[in-house]
């Protein structure tokens, strides 16, 4: 579940805003790997897969 007030949560939902700007307004709609901004897509799919599993550590340590 998403929390905005969550730093994690927060992050995440600035990456994904970012990466639907990036593929809607430059990339007009479609992932196209040739495209000059895909990289940058790419690399903050990395960073939210990362954020999600330091948001999923950080959760199993506040339950333990």
């Amino acid at each position: 579940m998403i929390d905005p007030k969550n730093y994690y949560d927060k992050l995440l939902i600035a990456i994904h805003d970012i990466q639907d700007y990036l593929r809607y307004s430059e990339m007009e709609g479609e992932l196209d790997p040739t495209d000059p901004w895909f990289p940058l897509w790419s690399s903050l799919r990395e960073l939210s897969l990362k954020m999600q599993d330091e948001k999923e550590m950080s959760e199993d340590k506040d339950f333990s």
